[in-house]
């Protein structure tokens, strides 16, 4: 008789754990798991055996925490994206009126931003924005270099009029400030 009643216990907890198994599968079908497709198979994988209740049970957590932060990054990757390159066009701007330090300063903010924007472009597996977002990651660290030599440039120039007129020491701190750069 215990063996009987073991046995029935044993079938009740199967069939308990088979149904937990079925509501985890339809809730797993009902999240937007796009971007996260690999991750979702592999629960789906695991939905077959219901000794693994527990542990689909901690995946569908982990997915949802996943999804949460894929929809953060959608809501700020494009914010981000789009104040970089306002950020940079405001540097190319200031870089035509020969306005260097302020341009390298915009550019700097502006590579920060395009940072970010890969982060969440990563996150959302978005391939496309994530080569757009280094094309310009690359063009901004290029014309922070620009912007350097033409601070160089600037100062050699002036410190070149600077000695021919005489005033050497005026010509050798006509750098200091910019040692930094």
């Amino acid at each position: 008789m215990k063996d009987l009643s073991l046995i029935e216990r044993k079938l009740v907890e199967y069939e308990n754990r088979v149904q937990r198994l079925k509501q985890l599968e339809r809730e797993l079908n009902s999240l937007n798991t796009e971007g996260l497709e690999s991750e979702a198979n592999a629960i789906r994988s695991k939905l077959k055996d219901p000794k693994k209740v527990e542990e689909v049970e901690r995946d569908i957590a982990t997915l949802r925490v996943k999804i949460g932060e894929r929809e953060e990054w959608k809501k700020t990757t494009p914010g981000l994206f789009d104040t970089a390159q306002r950020l940079a066009t405001e540097a190319t701007r200031l870089f035509e009126v020969k306005d260097y330090e302020k341009s390298i300063g915009k550019y700097q903010e502006s590579l920060r931003k395009f940072i970010e924007a890969r982060s969440g472009a990563e996150g959302l597996k978005d391939e496309g924005l994530v080569k757009a977002i280094e094309k310009n990651i690359y063009n901004v660290k290029k014309s922070i270099i620009a912007g350097k030599n033409a601070i160089g440039i600037s100062l050699s120039e002036d410190a070149k009029k600077t000695f021919d007129r005489g005033s050497y020491e005026d010509a050798i701190s006509a750098y200091s400030p910019y040692s930094a750069l």
